[in-house]
């Protein structure tokens, strides 16, 4: 693995040596390691674990994505959307994301639309099809920071646009606790804890994402603050009643 070993003599032990480029190089070694053998390993482990059929949704691009990006080369794909309409699209791609077992690929087009040119769009790996990675080199954007794209993100899309908010939910003791345990933004904090409530603060975007996930807890759920993801919660509901009360049967 390319990895030094040193003997300690007041520790009395072996060590790796604190290295810079080497730790990189093993930490990615590992990470390699971890995603082919989450492929792997249901052959072998028994009938009594229980494991998710399926493999996350474009994974079977993972590498080579990770080869283009790493040497900042340009992709060619075809891009399926979701009325099955399919494009040839050229692009720069910056970094990977996963979200609810889905693969993104945070890129930007070549050629595409005027006002969308420089912006980071998500691509669903399971919709791109024949792939190419090309050996045409681009210059990557070096203000573009990914990390600080999607910092105050929920989900797969970020409008720049749009300034996060302070978000204060309630949640029922019973659901709160899962909600601690399986926090759903970076910023979560617990703000308040009693037998009546379990109440938590997130500074997000709210984005359409984001009202999902609170429409799927809102049985246990209230929103304090702010007033306006409240009204389009309520507005949701709404709609959802007046459709399914008014079937037709």
């Amino acid at each position: 693995m390319g990895l030094g070993i040193e003997y300690s003599k007041t520790k009395k032990g072996y060590y790796i040596p604190n290295d810079e480029k080497v730790d990189s190089e093993f930490a990615c070694l590992r990470n390699h390691f971890k995603f082919l053998n989450s492929f792997n390993i249901k052959e072998h482990i028994p009938n009594f674990v229980l494991t998710e059929s399926r493999e996350p949704r474009g994974s079977r691009h993972i590498f080579s994505l990770i080869h283009a990006i790493e040497n900042n080369l340009i992709v060619e794909l075809d891009y399926r959307k979701f009325d099955n309409t399919s494009k040839r699209r050229k692009l720069k791609s910056y970094g990977l994301k996963e979200f609810k077992g889905r693969w993104y690929l945070l890129a930007q087009e070549i050629d595409g639309k005027l006002e969308e040119r420089g912006l980071i769009k998500t691509w669903g790996l399971d919709r791109c099809f024949d792939i190419n990675i090309t050996s045409l080199k681009f210059r990557p954007d070096a203000n573009l920071d990914i990390k600080k794209i999607f910092k105050d993100c929920y989900g797969i899309y970020s409008n720049l646009e749009e300034q996060a908010e302070d978000v204060i939910l309630s949640f029922t003791p019973e659901i709160g606790r899962f909600v601690k345990a399986d926090p759903w933004h970076e910023s979560q904090e617990v703000i308040l804890e009693n037998e009546v409530e379990i109440r938590i603060k997130l500074h997000v975007v709210i984005s359409h994402d984001f009202i999902e996930q609170a429409l799927s807890l809102c049985e246990n759920m209230k929103v304090i603050s702010p007033k306006s993801l409240r009204e389009k919660i309520v507005q949701i509901l709404r709609k959802s009643i007046e459709i399914n009360t008014n079937t037709g049967e």
